[in-house]
């Protein structure tokens, strides 16, 4: 009679789901890695400069959720010319070593001119997040002397 006590405890423990509560389950929205969607944003920082400046911005990662993404944040600079001015990666990781959450850029001296900036946040490999991109035109004026 116990083990038959023992063994029906035991089903109906199985079976509710009681057992193995330290696992984590598998989630039937993102099995795989790269379906959490992220945005990047640059959320401070000038559209239009005199020439000579070194503009600074501020560039942030969100999610929907609660979770912190991690991996790097690209900048590109161009020309309508088609004339590459630069890229540089930063590593991005809310509140390890950037500052809360905002990554902080600053791009060389600027000559006169419009140029394209991206700035892509690519995840970390093997993750679940989405890598991102945002674009913003920058307008360099020329400088009074």
């Amino acid at each position: 009679m116990k083990k038959l006590l023992l063994g029906l405890m035991v089903t109906v423990l199985g079976v509710g789901g009681s057992v193995g509560l330290g696992q984590t389950s598998a989630s039937a929205a993102c099995p795989y890695t790269g379906c959490t969607r992220t945005q990047v944003a640059v959320v401070d920082g000038p559209t239009a400069v005199k020439a000579g400046a070194r503009p600074a911005y501020d560039v942030e990662v969100t999610t929907n959720g609660s979770s912190v993404p991690k991996g790097r944040i690209k900048i590109i600079v161009k020309s309508p010319a088609a004339r590459h001015v630069g890229n540089k990666d930063y590593y991005y990781s809310r509140g390890e070593d950037t500052r809360r959450g905002t990554a902080k850029f600053t791009l060389p001296e600027m000559r006169k001119g419009t140029y394209n900036v991206t700035v892509r946040y690519i995840k970390k490999p093997g993750s679940v997040w989405k890598n991102s991109t945002t674009k913003f035109v920058l307008k360099v004026t020329k400088r009074k002397s």
